[in-house]
């Protein structure tokens, strides 16, 4: 449904090599904002992809006048990819999915329907997961600590597929940190959030770019980006380590001069340093972590770089933000 006025609802779709899965993404998610029937448009975020993508997405631009594409200069990663789609909507609700089509855009109209009831955020709680075991513990570990950082309770923060009213988004576009977590940020605006359940999908094309180690990231991005508790803990492990030695201190002198043991001090010596070093490189590391996250904000470097973008309406040419 082609608009020239005010649209109702933006779909962002953030989307790194996707070819595959594009064209029945499209379909499935033009089907699904039909049904809404109000003014709609989709917003394709091409995230540095290597291959056809972009073509791909060119070729649905040029036959549906409801569709744009951007480009990004290089990959900047999803949470960059997502922020840059929602500076370029202008619907009165927002949905962001992914392009992996393991969110059913079929379920859509549900998140809408939890916004027209009166809701800021409608976010969805995936039921029989279809990702690995190596994904699923992680990702349980990743929601709690989301709930812990943001204070908003939710049973599944690692879903990409939400909807929220437009001054969410504005709330959003006042955030400049370059570490971001999407999905994190958008709780912490606070507003009234519910939850949906929706049906999990087999990954039909392609493999998640979403390693141990993107996880690991991840956390590490959630703990120093929303609390100083890992700061925190270091101070409670120094205290710890300190009452631990000095207990075992007294241990060893009763031992050594109240009933005559003769004790190693290699041993004693060598155990007690490790100790210590490792807690020494452990405060090192999180402090690092805090002070790397202080030199990319005062770089103050756009955490994107939109190349062009493209609609039926002509082709505007670079924009930072």
């Amino acid at each position: 449904m082609a608009s020239d006025g005010e649209v109702y609802v933006s779909a962002v779709v953030p989307m790194f090599n996707e070819e595959s899965s594009l064209p029945e993404l499209y379909e499935e998610l033009k089907s699904a904002l039909e049904v809404v029937r109000k003014p709609y448009e989709m917003v394709f975020i091409d995230d540095g992809s290597t291959d056809s993508t972009a073509e791909r997405a060119l070729d649905i631009c040029a036959k549906d006048d409801c569709v744009t594409l951007i480009r990004l200069s290089r990959n900047f990663g999803h949470h960059s990819a997502s922020t840059c789609g929602m500076d370029h909507t202008r619907g009165q609700v927002v949905v962001l999915l992914d392009a992996d089509l393991q969110n059913d855009p079929a379920d859509i109209p549900k998140l809408l329907k939890k916004i027209e009831a009166g809701y800021d955020v409608a976010r969805c709680w995936r039921q029989g997961r279809k990702d690995p075991v190596w994904r699923t513990i992680p990702s349980r570990f990743v929601n709690w600590l989301t709930c812990r950082a943001t204070g908003v309770k939710l049973h599944d923060y690692g879903c990409s597929m939400l909807a929220m009213r437009r001054g969410v988004v504005e709330r959003m576009s006042r955030f400049t940190e370059r570490h971001r977590h999407v999905s994190g940020l958008i709780s912490w605006t606070g507003g009234k959030v519910c939850e949906i359940k929706v049906q999990h999908r087999e990954r039909k094309f392609g493999r998640s770019r979403y390693n141990f180690i993107s996880l690991l990231r991840l956390t590490v991005n959630l703990m120093t980006g929303f609390s100083t508790l890992p700061l925190q803990i270091v101070g409670v492990l120094g205290v710890l380590t300190a009452l631990l030695g000095f207990i075992g201190a007294i241990y060893l002198v009763v031992k050594r001069y109240v009933y005559g043991v003769d004790l190693s001090g290699v041993v004693i010596a060598t155990a007690v340093i490790f100790v210590f070093v490792g807690i020494n490189f452990l405060a090192l590391g999180i402090m690092g972590e805090y002070i790397g996250r202080i030199f990319s904000e005062v770089q103050a470097r756009p955490y994107y770089i939109v190349e062009s973008v493209f609609s039926r309406k002509g082709a505007t040419g670079e924009r930072e933000q």
